[in-house]
């Protein structure tokens, strides 16, 4: 860093206590102090900037613009929210919520309106991971270099994202059957809406499912029949009460209950419906 820009930023520190008592003085640019408002785009705001050179937020802006300099939301090689969304072809509330739960490293620019913003290369670096494939549909991203890079990686990859109704399909069972060996560990995957799992996991050998009766450790029950079953037992009533509601005998519903209990479906499903256990 030369002595221009180490005397700006300090003079930055003080300027931002003493912000209200500065007076300022109209004087010419100098070049490193272009260049210094070139280096802090995006870094820091205009006021900011001008704290740190002597100059009103209005004259910081004033130069920026004569001199073709780019918006603090415009950096070169840089994309705001929505046109990250929109590279990758999901909603930009999709790039929000994973910029908020730390997933996305999107950044925020200083002082406009909080605009989320990340690196290009960051963004295809981060998106030609198969593993976050299941956060966005690799045939809806709208960029050519980055869909040609997707394309790449997907062929040294050879492996799939795939759904529960997926896996159940390839193993013709229920799709419940497969909820079930999620919750119990028997298949790893992931939860974004919906679980994904990747086809090598559903494949993997020694994976199979026992048909016949009691195969099901009677679970295969409806989710609405499940969630009903379970605001009842949280409301307290008796399995003989729930039973005859249900026209099944208490012995059964008590059963079903514990079976659901024991594969952990039943946070699953109160959160899905919104019962309070």
């Amino acid at each position: 860093m030369d002595v221009v820009h180490m005397i700006a930023d300090i003079v930055w520190q003080v300027a931002v206590v003493e912000k209200d008592t500065r007076v300022y003085v109209r004087k010419p640019w100098l070049f490193e102090e272009e260049q210094f408002v070139r280096s802090k785009i995006g870094k820091m705001t205009d006021e900011e900037i001008g704290l740190a050179l002597g100059r009103t937020e209005a004259a910081i802006k004033i130069r920026r613009i004569r001199k073709g300099m780019p918006a603090h939301s415009r950096r070169p090689g840089w994309l705001t929210g929505h046109q990250a969304a929109k590279t990758l072809g999901v909603d930009i509330h999709c790039i929000m919520k994973l910029s908020r739960m730390g997933i996305l490293p999107m950044e925020i620019i200083p002082g406009v309106k909080g605009i989320l913003n990340i690196r290009k290369a960051k963004l295809y670096q981060w998106a030609v991971n198969p593993e976050r494939w299941i956060y966005f549909k690799v045939e809806n991203v709208r960029d050519k270099k980055l869909k040609r890079l997707l394309a790449l990686e997907a062929a040294r990859w050879n492996d799939e994202w795939w759904t529960p109704g997926q896996a159940a399909a390839w193993h013709g069972v229920d799709q419940r059957d497969i909820n079930r060996y999620i919750h119990m560990g028997k298949i790893q995957g992931k939860k974004w809406g919906n679980w994904r799992l990747k086809k090598s996991e559903v494949l993997k050998p020694g994976l199979y499912f026992p048909k016949g009766r009691g195969a099901g450790f009677s679970i295969n029950w409806s989710d609405d029949a499940d969630a009903f079953l379970i605001q009842a037992k949280a409301k307290g009533l008796s399995w003989v009460a729930i039973g005859k509601m249900m026209k099944k005998d208490d012995m059964t519903v008590a059963a079903h209950y514990r079976a659901i209990q024991r594969v952990g479906m039943i946070n699953d499903l109160a959160e899905k419906y919104g019962i309070e256990i």
